[in-house]
């Protein structure tokens, strides 16, 4: 495409989620290959679940690998679905946390996934990755895999240093964090940007990533969903007029609706069992129970007993040793004295609202942030691909603006793909596949949904940007009429590309 004209220098953003942000993104690589726009991607931003996509996207141009063989192999390995069986017998090897590659991780569940990804990327390097891009022939010349880092509070962008304008890590990060830049393998960097709270540990940086290093003080990353889960941001640190990109493409999986709004605990086990665990008075009932089993000899009762009893005796001394804390750093002068029936209450309440402010309320007012920020700066620029939005609300894809002018072109949206769509944005944020999705075809549901909910937002792009150029011999308007053919095949076959791809008939 000559160079003033859209599409020419394309900056795509994966969003976190799993499986779901992985094969959703792999669904986008696929179209825009597909309609001969790949050629034009400079750089990819991505998190979480989207950086699986990434880094064996930028393993595959390392190793001067074709799309297809990209696209079946990485194919493949979604559809064996042995990650999680490989990280979790690699914690159990003791031989190969020993090995050189190895020997400076902790042995952790997210160090055993981190080699897996290691491998899954063939070991490859962001300094492999920088080489490739320095290369004329090259066209993807930036990969930037986001996470949090938990001392500094920023997001920790680990990407090749193509120009002095690109900073690995964060402003605050000290010079020494960032001179192994070069060594940090695509699989760690896949590692910390997949590491979310809760099932997994914080990743140690730079001590989990290359040896020697033990001398420089840990830096805990994790998850980069936790800060941006969209990957926009990298892109917004550059000022507006020196910005290189003519569209931002972003692939996202995260819904912007709270399905299951917030509930106070209500009676169930566990606030049953605190509450008789937490009664003194049941503790001496115990303790005493206890006493007369070991009068009588009845050593399995006295065991149980002792057990229960040593239990209950810690948990007295700890909503004392809370209330005395408590009391001493708040300078309050009455402790805190729950009712041993309100205890279950008491934490369920707190957890569950910790869980919800960190998984729906602080995520999904980030991603209104990082959306609105991008569109404020680009509004004619951008386009976001949404793993939901062909599902349709009200007749029409939810959140168009333009589809009464888009409509004309490509007629109602097929319930198929709304089927499709529909389903899929149900799809949990899991690192596996169930065995009932591996039924229903989640695997190919999933990347089919990318595939043509990208044909449709390229094309309601050009529409409302573009509009001029459709039906002319132009760039833009010969782009145009490829997808329509395309979203044609859609119609009829949703999953028409993924069969054309792996050679099957549809």
């Amino acid at each position: 495409m000559s160079k003033n004209l859209p599409f020419t220098n394309i900056a795509l953003a994966f969003s976190g989620g799993g499986y779901r942000a992985a094969t959703f993104s792999l669904g986008a690589l696929s179209l825009l290959e597909k309609v001969g726009l790949l050629p034009s991607v400079s750089a990819i931003s991505s998190v979480s679940g989207g950086s699986i996509t990434a880094v064996k996207y930028a393993q595959s141009l390392i190793d001067d690998e074709s799309f297809d063989k990209f696209y079946n192999e990485y194919y493949q390995y979604l559809n064996e679905d042995t990650l999680g069986d490989n990280a979790l017998g690699h914690l159990k090897n003791k031989k190969l946390w020993k090995q050189k590659e190895n020997f400076h991780k902790k042995r952790n569940v997210i160090n055993s996934y981190a080699i897996e990804y290691n491998r899954f990327t063939k070991h490859r390097t962001f300094g492999n990755f920088d080489d490739y891009a320095k290369k004329e022939t090259s066209t993807l010349k930036r990969i930037i895999i986001n996470s949090a880092d938990f001392t500094a509070s920023n997001t920790f962008r680990m990407q090749n240093l193509l120009t002095p304008s690109y900073d690995f890590g964060h402003g605050k990060l000290c010079e020494e964090y960032k001179e192994f830049w070069r060594k940090i393998k695509l699989g760690d960097a896949l590692g910390a940007s997949a590491c979310f709270p809760g099932a997994f540990e914080p990743i140690r940086y730079p001590n989990d990533f290359v040896a020697d290093q033990a001398h420089l003080k840990a830096i805990g990353l994790m998850d980069g969903g936790i800060i941006d889960n969209q990957g926009t941001s990298s892109y917004m640190t550059v000022k507006k007029k020196n910005n290189k990109h003519n569209l931002f493409f972003v692939s996202d999986v995260a819904s912007p609706y709270v399905y299951e709004p917030y509930e106070f605990t209500k009676s169930n086990f566990i606030t049953r069992l605190s509450s008789v665990l937490a009664n003194p008075w049941g503790m001496l009932l115990i303790v005493t129970m206890t006493i007369g089993f070991f009068i009588k000899q009845w050593w399995t009762l006295y065991s149980i007993g002792l057990l229960i009893s040593a239990l209950m005796l810690g948990i007295q001394v700890g909503l004392i040793w809370a209330s005395r804390e408590l009391k001493k750093e708040a300078s309050f002068r009455t402790g805190l004295k729950l009712p041993s029936s309100k205890i279950g209450y008491y934490l369920l309440d707190r957890l569950n609202s910790f869980l919800h402010m960190n998984s729906i309320i602080f995520l999904k007012s980030a991603r209104r942030g990082h959306a609105n920020f991008l569109y404020e700066r680009y509004p004619d620029k951008s386009i976001t691909s949404t793993i939901y939005e062909l599902r349709c609300k009200e007749g029409k894809p939810e959140f168009s603006r333009v589809w009464k002018y888009v409509k004309p072109y490509i007629g109602d949206i097929p319930n198929e793909i709304k089927n499709i769509s529909e389903k899929v944005a149900k799809f949990p944020t899991t690192l596996w596949f169930s065995d009932a999705h591996k039924q229903e075809g989640a695997l190919d549901d999933l990347i089919a949904c990318g595939e043509f909910t990208a044909c449709y937002n390229l094309i309601e792009h050009i529409v409302a940007q573009n509009k001029d150029e459709i039906g002319t011999n132009s760039e833009i308007g010969q782009l145009f009429e490829n997808l329509i053919g395309l979203w044609k095949e859609f119609a009829v076959n949703p999953k028409y590309l993924i069969h054309f791809r792996l050679g099957l008939q549809p």
